[in-house]
């Protein structure tokens, strides 16, 4: 694994105004702090994705800032100026954050005892071209220089999801069953929440890899139980196909568990403070969503057919210690209960 000095001359390299970017990325807070928690063996892929969405923020500034239209000739950054200066420093994220999201991913797997190797996902160099001939084909530099700023970080950000698509490929191929995880950031627009989810292989859909730009949405990988499939006797099928999946019994594999805004507005003001937490707070909220998720992922029983007031069907209850997380059929949120196995018609249902 690379350690925190090796992370850091690694950093340094580039060609883009090396002393920029060695100032910025020796002052950044983010940058130490995640090195830190990889040296710590405390990192996961959400510390992968702030690490790269800093690390592309820096070169967008580096480049924004670096390169002057002065210096350009015909004020136009030309096919071979723009290949010339784009594409090693992109090739460069690739390496930092791929190098670290795939030390990441060793570190989950030892925690998850398991004994596979971590994989660095390929580098997407149609990516890489997309930019430099879409940047060339501006008439002037202005013209094109957006494509410096945010598609730099989307670039750098999709790494961490290569990675994670790469393992978590490679994992289900081996025998295991990993889940993916994708959560919203802020007020995400309607395709983003539609995207959101938890997901097993292999049912995963192609779209929860993929982000729009200013995309801040996340994408996570909880590692398989260890409760291998035999992969000797069972048939495989290719992920990237469509080929129709054979039906499982697992009502979660089935549905994706999903949470609705309308309804967790609803009930966010009433038991977030069950659990200590404020709804006005966005941190808090957040932290009532990783609650909700944990119930449903890491449950250690499922009670069926519930009738619930307020309800046409019978709910789904997800049941981790003594709290319960509710769904309905299509699997979406409906409420969540702070000590809810004491409840009744929960308790009742589960004899």
């Amino acid at each position: 694994m690379h350690n925190s000095f090796l992370l850091y001359s690694r950093l340094y390299r580039g060609s883009c105004s090396r002393t920029y970017l060695k100032i910025k990325l020796k002052k950044s807070k983010i940058i130490k702090e995640k090195i830190q928690k990889l040296k710590n063996k405390n990192a996961n892929h959400i510390d992968s994705n702030e690490f790269a969405i800093e690390i592309g923020k820096i070169l967008s500034e580096a480049f924004t800032g670096e390169i002057r239209v002065d210096l350009l000739p015909d004020n136009r950054i030309y096919y071979n100026i723009a290949k010339r200066i784009i594409e090693p420093n992109l090739k460069r994220n690739y390496d930092i954050v791929g190098d670290y999201s795939r030390n990441v991913q060793e570190v989950l797997n030892k925690k998850s005892n398991i004994s596979l190797k971590a994989i660095k996902a390929d580098l997407n160099q149609d990516r890489i071209d997309g930019i430099v001939n879409k940047i060339s084909g501006y008439n002037t530099f202005e013209d094109g220089k957006w494509l410096l700023e945010e598609p730099i970080i989307n670039f750098t950000q999709a790494i961490v999801d290569d990675t994670i698509k790469t393992n978590a490929e490679f994992q289900y191929k081996s025998g295991l069953r990993p889940k993916i995880i994708r959560k919203e950031a802020g007020n995400c627009c309607k395709w983003c929440k539609d995207a959101v989810g938890v997901y097993e292989y292999p049912d995963v859909p192609k779209d929860v890899y993929r982000r729009h730009q200013r995309c801040r949405c996340t994408v996570d990988y909880l590692p398989g139980n260890n409760k291998k499939q035999d992969v000797w006797t069972k048939k495989w099928t290719d992920i990237d196909k469509s080929d129709k999946i054979e039906e499982r019994n697992d009502f979660s594999n089935k549905h994706k568990f999903k949470i609705n805004n309308k309804q967790f507005g609803k009930k966010s003001r009433k038991h977030m403070r069950d659990f200590k937490l404020d709804a006005s707070l966005e941190a808090d909220r957040k932290k009532f969503i990783a609650i909700i998720y944990d119930i449903v992922e890491n449950n250690d029983r499922i009670i069926r057919n519930i009738n619930w007031r307020g309800q046409t069907d019978p709910l789904i209850a997800y049941v981790k210690g003594d709290d319960v997380v509710l769904a309905n059929k299509n699997n979406e949120f409906v409420t969540i209960l702070r000590g809810g196995v004491n409840n009744a018609r929960i308790k009742n249902t589960g004899k």
